[in-house]
């Protein structure tokens, strides 16, 4: 995932999509992955021309910084606010049959919160092992429990996602069904966290 903040890149044409693609491009090649693999995101003002150069030489600068530190969460979450007054970020974990599984996620957004979701965006992580198709039905149930039920201003706007992702590094059984217990856990933990996030947008609404 790689977000920018300061610029929407909505309404920008043909410009924006080049550098959207440039972004993705940009990540792809300093991973070593494909851009196809890459999710981008992007922030702030609507209809402003996207800064291509500045935003591809701030990921250049920034992927060498990737780190696994507790506290490069907070500077995530820290760097993608826009009018928001507080960085909004969030953690749980559980135990199963001797495993710790954790989830992780940030969100920003404080103005123009308008179901569904409008001008907010949160990404998570988890270490669980869950089917891909089965992982997506999960966050799209529990954000429409979440952050599809909040509202600031009753205004919608052009910039919205949340994402997941999972990499299968807690060591426990896949999960590809519903009926699976620690599915049921799961899904229980991840709305937890989706409501607390936000919760968290709504405590940051502008005049609240």
């Amino acid at each position: 995932m790689v977000c920018n903040a300061g610029n929407a890149n909505a309404c920008t044409g043909e410009q924006g999509r080049k550098g959207a693609e440039a972004m993705a491009d940009t990540v792809a090649a300093a991973l070593n992955i494909s851009p196809d693999d890459v999710i981008v995101a992007s922030t702030g003002l609507i209809g402003e021309v996207f800064p291509t150069e500045d935003v591809v030489a701030g990921i250049k600068e920034t992927v060498p910084k990737l780190s696994n530190d507790a506290k490069a969460g907070s500077f995530l979450a820290n760097a993608i606010l826009t009018t928001d007054t507080f960085a909004k970020e969030g953690f749980v974990d559980f135990e199963w049959e001797g495993k710790t599984i954790s989830i992780g996620g940030v969100a920003k957004g404080s103005g123009m919160i308008h179901p569904n979701m409008a001008t907010m965006l949160s990404f998570l992580a988890t270490d669980i092992d869950i089917d891909e198709k089965l992982l997506q039905k999960t966050l799209k149930y529990c954000v429409d429990r979440s952050f599809n039920m909040i509202t600031v201003d009753g205004d919608t706007s052009t910039n919205d996602m949340v994402a997941i992702l999972a990499n299968g590094m807690a060591g426990n059984d896949k999960i590809t069904q519903e009926d699976d217990p620690l599915y049921i856990l799961f899904k229980e933990k991840l709305g937890e966290l989706l409501i607390h996030l936000a919760k968290l947008i709504v405590s940051d609404g502008e005049g609240a």
